[in-house]
């Protein structure tokens, strides 16, 4: 008989957004999704668990390439360029603030999130931390 899997859901709040982590034993987190609704109690639809932030960003597709740095060394001005660009299109993304902070509370290591690379996400958490 096959070994039955345990899942739960997670709900931590940041400010005013409510994020959902689906957990599933020691394996850690196999999804997540976000509501900008709301955080107390969760604020979240099954659709919006279903489809989350991430689908209505702005850096999907084929400009996504910009938020990743290259595996070959990139030179700074290229770097600051390919930044800037990703910066760029950040500024025009419905879910710029539901990023930005999903990127700080996971303390993502890499790349452009919520239109902030890593060293400003460092900068911001500790600006918080007082």
């Amino acid at each position: 008989m096959p070994q039955r899997k345990r899942y739960w859901l997670v709900i931590e709040a940041v400010g005013g957004l409510g994020y959902a982590a689906i957990r599933q034993g020691e394996e850690g987190t196999i999804g997540m999704a976000t509501s900008s609704g709301p955080a107390a109690g969760g604020g979240l639809s099954s659709r919006e668990l279903q489809i989350g932030w991430q689908y209505r960003a702005a850096c999907k597709g084929p400009v996504s390439n910009l938020f990743f740095a290259p595996n070959h060394l990139e030179r700074k001005e290229q770097r600051l360029a390919r930044e800037a660009a990703a910066k760029a299109i950040c500024r025009t993304c419905p879910v710029l603030t539901e990023c930005r902070e999903y990127a700080l509370l996971a303390r993502e290591p890499h790349c452009i999130w919520g239109g902030l690379n890593e060293y400003e996400r460092r900068q911001l958490l500790a600006r918080r931390a007082g």
